[in-house]
């Protein structure tokens, strides 16, 4: 049995630990929610052991009845239950807006610059690491159908066209800057044909933090999402990051949308019927070759830009 000290000295433990450690150690802190349960059900069991006169302590059917009930009704405002569990779920939607991230998803053809190599299975190219690194999905286009990054595709021929072709450059940081004044052109040549479509910006706007700074020899893997639009082909099989995976006859020369969970390890094929209705056709196990870091374990990459 513990005596009095024991127990005070306990309840010092606790209240300095619920202090420290969730900024301390990782582990606390993406379990938070368990760590402060037992940090709670710890510090009534040794009040227990500690009388104080006139005050009951330890557990106790009042103890239990307000755990339940404050959280939820610690106030009112204009007759409105107000209480942690509200003002929590307020200010968590909050950050979830306002810390929204740079984009969902990038979508981008095969080529080797953005897939990696042609030859060798499950690798991930140091382009789609970056990606996941800082939180976005990247979607691969079914290969040979440039049609469905047409914009990119009208950028890339006017790019050719009406720039590299006819402008004369006397090197490189001429190159650059002369680049840099067509693309801003071509992005509100864009934005005026774009006007009249029900798109909108991200609000408030992401950037990459000033000092962000990561090895590009080196990125490490991040939990995310890669999708790939593939046709299913003569022999039922699709190709994602150069291996084969059957999903059935009765799917050829239909197109199916591939997602590798990184986290997961998995790879989902689903595919869209004529009603545009999602079904999972097929689920694969897809095992990782190295570890898989949680995004925003590493660093919080983002500052607001307005």
């Amino acid at each position: 049995m513990l005596d009095i000290m024991q127990a005070k000295i306990g309840l010092i433990v606790i209240f300095i630990a619920v202090l420290v450690l969730p900024f301390r150690v990782r582990a606390i802190e993406r379990n938070l929610e368990i760590f402060l349960v037992i940090s709670g059900v710890l510090a009534p069991t040794l009040s227990g052991f500690i009388l104080l006169p006139g005050e009951q302590t330890g557990w106790s059917w009042k103890i239990l009845t307000e755990a339940l009930t404050a959280p939820l009704n610690i106030t009112n405002i204009y007759g409105i239950p107000a209480g942690i569990v509200q003002i929590v779920l307020l200010v968590g939607i909050i950050i979830y807006v306002w810390y929204r991230q740079i984009g969902l998803y990038l979508q981008v053809d095969n080529g080797m610059s953005f897939a990696g190599d042609y030859i060798h299975p499950r690798s991930f190219s140091r382009f789609v690491r970056l990606y996941l690194y800082v939180g976005i999905g990247v979607v691969f286009i079914a290969p040979a159908k440039p049609w469905m990054n047409g914009t990119i595709e009208e950028f890339n021929k006017g790019f050719d066209r009406l720039f590299w072709r006819q402008e004369t450059f006397t090197d490189l940081t001429d190159i650059q800057i002369k680049s840099e004044i067509f693309c801003a052109r071509q992005n509100k040549f864009y934005n005026r044909k774009l006007r009249e479509k029900d798109l909108k910006s991200i609000i408030p706007k992401q950037l990459l933090r000033p000092d962000f700074e990561i090895d590009v020899n080196n990125i490490l893997l991040v939990a995310g999402r890669i999708h790939f639009i593939r046709m299913v082909d003569s022999r039922g099989d699709v190709s994602v990051l150069n291996e084969r995976f059957h999903v059935g006859g009765e799917y050829i020369g239909e197109y199916s949308w591939a997602t590798v969970d990184t986290k997961r390890e998995s790879l989902v094929i689903s595919y869209n019927d004529e009603k545009m209705v999602v079904h999972e056709i097929k689920r694969f196990d897809y095992g990782i070759n190295e570890k898989v870091h949680e995004w925003g374990d590493l660093f919080f990459p983002f500052k607001s830009a307005g």
